[in-house]
């Protein structure tokens, strides 16, 4: 609930969300004491705030709340309504920005968007997956992001999951990314749920060449833990043309969100299986057949000894992301937690226990994280994506790792930013970082650089008492490379 005074009389009217409806209830306030003491409710309108015949009314199932503030810092309060559930609601399209043209104590609302913020971002409803993939054979690494799926109360199964392709039409330093196709490779009209002969959910795309032609065919891993194999058909050097060769894949079934990864973990230039899972162990399953046709044998189900899921969580949701660097193999991990795991001493020890970092740079973007690396910007460095339950996908910048394989984060990770959030001032304390021909930057989330300065002392102070409220990112620089911290400015 919150409150306004709709009509201009000075007193203050009440607007309801509910569970168990889909529009928000106006009641109306005639209170006419001259100290507004006597509060009655005379009339209800029902599709507030349909109050004019330019408006309309919200419509948003289901559990829909109403949030009274100035969006476009004009002056005047505006209208923000979003789901206030966390599942079976609509969740792609469900932030309705109305602007006030009028003034906050007698509003005359316009519905501007139904996807306030979200058309700018990505965003698939629940559950995004991104992995970055060179869709067109460009040069220029595109975004597929599956996901457990976006809601729709039409169908039987309340939810359409499907891959997401955003392409890349920048440039080789300078990435730029557009939604080209929210159903990739036709994937929502396919039943894969070959049990109950209906489509699946919770989608994982891996991207490798299984069959030895030359170009990248894809396997996509499903919420009830099988995989699905697709063949592309296009040949190399062409635009992917994925087609549907094996649900199913091989007979494997790791149980509940099949993550999968292909990756040749042991070093014999065959393409191996390492999958995530709902339990937070991961699976290894090692290619004894050829490179163009693999025969997928089952090693273990407890890679490394290693899990996702803490003592006192019910589930760890695994996410594998291995990747080489500067020869030695490193494996990153999502979980359900949403931190992100750091697992090493994996070559030439796949019987042994990998070692671990369970909260890796202290990188929290929500609940059933997952990673995946490429450097889009040819920087030499590899780049991040985050996806988390919500839906959506947070983007590190490169400077993970240095070329003499030192992290960045056993230099740099130890800088203490106090406090955050904050209202007036910034304390940033550099401890033992090399801050030599080191500088600061703080840059909006459209990347402009709002203030800069040299680091000279161990310890400064920022005053921020001139910057509006809002997220903002300080990035720090040295010798080493750099990092960047998002800050919030109340």
């Amino acid at each position: 609930m919150f409150t306004l005074d709709v009509d201009g009389n000075d007193s203050k009217d009440l607007v309801l969300g509910g569970s168990t409806y889909d529009n928000l209830l106006l009641l109306i306030n005639d209170d006419a004491s001259p100290n507004l003491t006597s509060s009655s409710i005379s009339n209800q309108q029902s599709d507030f705030p349909a109050q004019n015949i330019s408006t309309v009314a919200l419509d948003l199932e289901h559990f829909p709340a109403g949030y009274y503030f100035d969006v476009n810092n004009d002056g005047i309060n505006d209208l923000i309504c979003a789901n206030n559930s966390t599942s079976l609601a609509k969740n792609n399209t469900n932030v309705w920005h109305y602007e006030n043209n009028n003034v906050t104590n007698n509003p005359d609302f316009s519905l501007v968007t139904t996807s306030f913020l979200q058309e700018g971002m990505i965003e698939i409803g629940e559950g995004a997956y991104p992995t970055f993939f060179d869709h067109n054979s460009d040069g220029l690494i595109d975004i597929v992001v599956g996901g457990y799926g976006y809601y729709n109360s039409a169908i039987p199964e309340y939810y359409v999951s499907s891959l997401w392709l955003y392409e890349n039409i920048g440039t080789p330093t300078n990435p730029s990314y557009q939604l080209v196709d929210s159903n990739y490779a036709n994937m929502n009209t396919m039943n894969l749920d070959l049990g109950n002969n209906s489509k699946t959910l919770g989608l994982a795309p891996t991207y490798g060449d299984i069959d030895g032609d030359g170009d990248i065919d894809m396997i996509v891993g499903d919420y009830i833990g099988f995989l699905h194999y697709f063949e592309n058909t296009a040949g190399a050097g062409n635009t992917a043309n994925f087609v549907l060769n094996q649900a199913r894949y091989a007979g494997i079934d790791v149980g509940n969100n099949a993550t999968p990864q292909l990756i040749d973990l042991n070093r014999d230039l065959l393409l191996d299986l390492v999958i995530g899972k709902e339990n937070g162990l991961f699976t290894y399953y090692e290619n004894i057949g050829s490179s163009s046709a693999p025969i997928f044998s089952f090693v273990t189900d407890s890679l490394g000894k290693i899990c996702t899921r803490r003592f006192f969580e019910f589930n760890g949701n695994s996410v594998p992301y291995l990747f080489d660097d500067d020869g030695v193999y490193k494996m990153f991990s999502g979980a359900a937690n949403g931190y992100i795991y750091l697992f090493e001493n994996i070559d030439g020890n796949l019987t042994g226990t990998f070692s671990i970092d369970s909260s890796f740079q202290g990188i929290w973007e929500g609940i059933h994280s997952t990673v995946n690396l490429s450097d889009i910007n040819n920087d030499g460095k590899p780049d991040m994506l985050i996806g988390n339950y919500a839906g959506g996908a947070a983007f590190y910048e490169g400077g993970l790792f240095t070329s003499s394989n030192q992290k960045i984060e056993d230099t740099q990770s130890i800088i203490n930013i106090y406090p955050n959030p904050t209202r007036n001032t910034l304390n940033i304390d550099f401890g033992k970082n090399n801050i030599k021909n080191s500088s600061i930057e703080i840059m909006d989330l459209l990347g402009k650089v709002i203030y800069n300065q040299k680091v000279e002392n161990n310890n400064i102070v920022i005053d921020l008492q001139k910057l509006p409220q809002g997220i903002y990112l300080l990035k720090f620089k040295n010798n080493l490379g750099s990092e960047i911290h998002k800050i919030i400015k109340h």
